[in-house]
């Protein structure tokens, strides 16, 4: 569920922001894979913060921390990936957040450099494009639905 914020701008005009619920899912396909995000809470955003500046700041570790730290916190599910046995893959939760193993699992993926940089991301909200580092839209990533669809409903 999402809730709409209507201001008023100079000149009449009407603009309308969407509010994202830290319970929100949202699509985004990445090369053809389906990955359910959820935005992230201010208390998940400070976290996160403070690993990427401790990142900016050369420490590697933290680098690291920041992505894993992202995937766990935003990731709720994935649809459009088979395990080696040829068997739906399923991401496993503890408390709400990925677990080690499943983290590894995605960062063993080929497309694991542009799921980090989608979940990375929503530290400054949820974008209308995922951005990389060279300033421009991520190939291949786009967001499907925003809103409050939950996985496998409509």
């Amino acid at each position: 569920m999402f809730l709409t914020l209507k201001l008023a701008v100079p000149k009449g005009v009407i603009m309308a922001f969407k509010i994202y619920k830290c319970s929100d899912r949202i699509e985004v396909n990445i090369e053809g894979i389906s990955i359910f995000i959820s935005p992230l809470s201010y208390q998940q955003k400070m976290n996160l913060q403070d690993l990427m500046l401790k990142a900016s700041n050369g420490d590697m570790n933290s680098a690291m921390a920041a992505v894993v730290s992202a995937l766990k916190m935003s990731i709720k599910d994935i649809k459009g990936v088979q395990d080696a046995d040829g068997n739906e893959y399923k991401l496993e939760f503890d408390n709400n957040e990925l677990t080690e193993e499943s983290v590894n699992d995605l960062l063993n993926m080929p497309i694991s450099g542009k799921i980090s940089t989608t979940c990375t991301s929503l530290l400054a909200g949820v974008p209308d494009k995922i951005i990389g580092a060279d300033g421009k839209p991520l190939e291949g990533v786009s967001i499907i639905k925003k809103g409050s669809t939950k996985p496998g409903k409509k």
